[in-house]
This record gives structure tokens, sequence and C-alpha cells, in this order.
């Protein structure tokens, strides 16, 4: 509470403004009295003229200082009241009560908690990343068998080259001559093989055996990645699972802790508006204090109203 405002007795801001026009009165007539005074008496004489001098101006008697003195005592006196009681409405005017923020300072209010974030999703291994994981040596056998396996398709597959070449050797075998066009012009074609069929066959054969032993390796390799593929990916699906369900636990603590503190938060400005009510009822009882050395001043004014 500031020293303008009277915790007991006092005078109300109308009473003030009352008091402070009458002393603004006083002030005025004793400044007056002041402002006129003179210490000269003044004569005037006419050249040639046959009447006494005639006084135009008289100078204060000694007898009047003591009043001068009087009236400089009085103004002070008034400039002191209105002084105080114009700072203390100033003080009044400027009050403002306590902000929300600097207000709830005077309580514990827990912190509002902060939102959990929600965790990345897991990545989920490839099939190209349990190979880049392959030492060397394994990784170098995995890529050979790949070109093995696509070389010797390339060529001895159904209707590749090597297929293809073989099979024309048996037909050849079947029809070794063959001709096109007719008469004189007819076109006599013989085939025979440069390769004995049996070795060819034979061959063509092992050709056969190395892709699907190379196939069979390649498979294996293969079927040893999607193996680890699949326990990695059931390892980040659990760790995935926990993830969210650690997350989804979070939230709900989270939730209830919010609602805690916004139901006390709630509370507290139940409160807060009630101190903004009993204080805008206390400010609008609020009386002006008036120091002791004022008390007689304040009194002298306050008859001169009766």
């Amino acid at each position: 509470m500031s020293e303008f405002f009277a915790k007991e007795g006092g005078i109300t801001k109308t009473s003030a403004e009352a008091i402070c026009a009458r002393a603004t009165q006083v002030k005025a007539e004793h400044e007056a009295l002041l402002e006129n005074i003179s210490f000269i008496n003044t004569t005037m004489d006419i050249v040639g003229g046959s009447g006494d001098p005639k006084q135009i101006e008289i100078g204060a008697h000694e007898d009047t200082l003591p009043a001068i003195q009087h009236s400089l005592s009085v103004i002070s006196r008034m400039d002191a009241v209105i002084a105080w009681f114009r700072e203390a409405r100033k003080t009044f005017d400027a009050y403002e009560p306590l902000g929300w923020e600097e207000w709830k300072k005077n309580f514990e209010l827990p912190a509002y908690p902060e939102k959990p974030k929600k965790p990345e999703k897991v990545k989920m291994s490839s099939y190209e990343d349990i190979v880049a994981e392959m030492d060397v040596a394994e990784h170098q056998r995995y890529l050979e068998l790949i070109a093995t396996s696509s070389v010797y398709g390339k060529f001895i597959h159904k209707d590749q080259p090597l297929e293809k070449a073989r099979r024309r050797m048996h037909v050849s075998i079947s029809k070794p001559y063959t001709t096109k066009g007719d008469g004189i012009n007819t076109l006599i074609y013989h085939y025979e093989t440069s390769i004995a069929p049996a070795k060819v066959d034979s061959f063509y054969l092992q050709l056969q055996e190395k892709w699907r032993n190379v196939e069979q390796e390649l498979n294996k390799m293969k079927s040893s990645i999607r193996k680890k593929l699949s326990a990695r990916n059931l390892e980040e699906s659990i760790k995935q699972d926990e993830l969210d369900t650690q997350y989804e636990a979070d939230l709900a603590a989270w939730d209830r802790e919010a609602s805690r503190v916004t139901a006390q938060e709630a509370s507290l400005r139940d409160k807060y508006n009630q101190y903004l009510r009993e204080d805008r009822d206390a400010m609008a009882k609020v009386k002006f204090a008036v120091p002791k050395a004022l008390e007689n001043t304040v009194k002298e004014l306050n008859d001169l109203g009766h």
C-alpha cells in the first residue's frame, strides 16, 4: 500500500479535491497581496500648481512586515497541501493491480508438461542392406554367382545361341540335305557336323550342370539373405511396437498431467479474479492519508467549507 493511502482515517478523494480547491483560492488571495506590495510612498505635484502634492502610492508600514511573513507562510502551507494530494492522486490514477504472471508467483503452480514427441519410424532393413553387410569374400562370390548365372542363362537357355546351335545340329543329322529353288536352279545344301554330336551334347549338358550348380549355390545364398532379412525385420517390427507402446504410455501420462495442471491453473485463475474484484473494491474505498505535518492546515481548509 502506498504512503499516500490511509490505513485508517484519511480523507476521500472528493474531499481532497475540495481542500485543494480551497487551498488554491487561499493561496491566490495571499499571492495577490504580495504581488502588489510596495515599500515606497509616491506623491505627484504639478509645476506651477497651487494645491498640495497628491499621494498616488502608499508604501507598506513597518508593522505590515509580519503580515508579509504570514502570507509567505500561508502560501507555502497551501502549496505543501496541494503538492501532497496531487501526488496522492497521481499515485492513485497510476495504480494497477498485479498482473496474472506476477500474481501467480506467490503460488507454486506446476509447470505445464512438455508433450512427448512421436518417435521416428524404425527404418526397416532391405534385401540390399543385408547384402551390403557381407564380408568382402562373400560379397564377391555373391556377385560372381549372379554374373555367371546371367551369362550361362543368356546362352544355354531355350532359344538362346548355344541351345539353338545344338538343336540345329540334331536337325541336320536327321536331314543332312535340303534343297532350295526349282529345276536347274535348284540349290542343294549338305550338312555335316563340325564336332562330334556326342561331344556337343556332353559339352552342352556340362554347361547345364554348371548353370544348375551356380543357381543352386546362388539360391542358397539368396535364401540365407532372406532369412537374415526376415529375422532383422522381425526385430525391427518388435522395436517399432515397443516405441509405439512407450509413446502411447507417455502420451497418456502427459495428458493426465496436463489435465491436472490445467485444472489447477483454472482454480488459481478463479482466485486471481477474486483478487481483482477485492482489489477493485478496496481501491474504490481508498482514502488519502493526511501527514501529521499537514493536519492543522487541512483542518483549517476543511473548516472554510463549513
